[in-house]
């Protein structure tokens, strides 16, 4: 089973984005997008972003089931427009399960800076059949909360509620997507207790495109648990966001 994460930078990049999707659709059996838009295409974006690339991203995956979780709505032009989490799963891949978990509100009292603009989080989860079991698959697109990716009382607590509602679920599992962390953080080793840190365990020094002008160049993960079988994972190069793609055959 062949499984790609990325953050899709709210369909910036445009068309690239959507040709590497359509390059991808024949091979990969799952995909989890963060930061997708599932709104009207007639609304304008100053800065390219693509409201309704959730159906563009439907209309080219038309043999993969789309299942969406709604973080949170953007108001543009007095209109509401959905934005949150994706996970295409090819058709035949009996789902027995999905659905989302909310990690945070934006009502939390967790001491986050006033003049950041905190979204709610969600981690959104299907489960597959997996040899003689099943396998959870978590999509997670990690609090943002200013001042770089370190740790803080909102993502510790984070963290604790993704941990806590994994154990939740039996059999096999991957945790993937764009957590906003540093590897060396404690709410990174959360999630390490009982997982394999993939990006550590490979030698990982960036997921980020050229497109991303920061320093820090860490900030999307694939977890597994130790039973799943990694046949290979790599981060690719494809410029189509300013995060890479994480690509992992399971």
């Amino acid at each position: 089973m062949k499984l790609i994460s990325l953050n899709i930078f709210g369909g910036r990049v445009g068309n690239s984005l959507v040709d590497f999707v359509k390059s991808k659709a024949d091979e990969v059996d799952i995909f989890c997008f963060q930061e997708v838009y599932n709104g009207d295409k007639v609304l304008k974006a100053e800065d390219s972003t693509v409201f309704n690339i959730h159906s563009i991203l439907s209309s080219v995956l038309p043999n993969h089931t789309d299942f969406y979780a709604c973080a949170y709505e953007v108001i543009k032009n007095e209109k509401c427009i959905p934005y949150g989490l994706a996970m295409f799963v090819r058709k035949g891949i009996e789902v027995k399960a999905e659905g989302s978990y909310e990690i945070f509100k934006i009502t939390d009292d967790l001491g986050l800076p006033e003049d950041i603009k905190i979204w709610n989080r969600l981690l959104q989860y299907i489960t597959v059949p997996y040899k003689n079991s099943e396998i959870t698959i978590f999509n997670l697109h990690g609090l943002y909360t200013g001042g770089g990716k370190g740790d803080g009382i909102a993502r510790l607590e984070q963290s604790r509620k993704v941990s806590n509602f994994m154990r939740n679920h039996r059999g096999s599992k991957i945790l993937c997507g764009d957590f906003n962390l540093n590897p060396e953080t404690e709410s990174i080793k959360i999630f390490e207790e009982g997982m394999v840190n993939l990006i550590k365990e490979k030698g990982i020094v960036s997921t980020r495109s050229h497109i991303y002008s920061g320093d820090n160049k860490y900030a999307d993960y694939i977890f597994t648990s130790p039973d799943v079988a990694v046949l290979h994972f790599e981060v690719l190069q494809d410029t189509v966001s300013d995060h890479l793609p994480l690509y992992i055959e399971f």
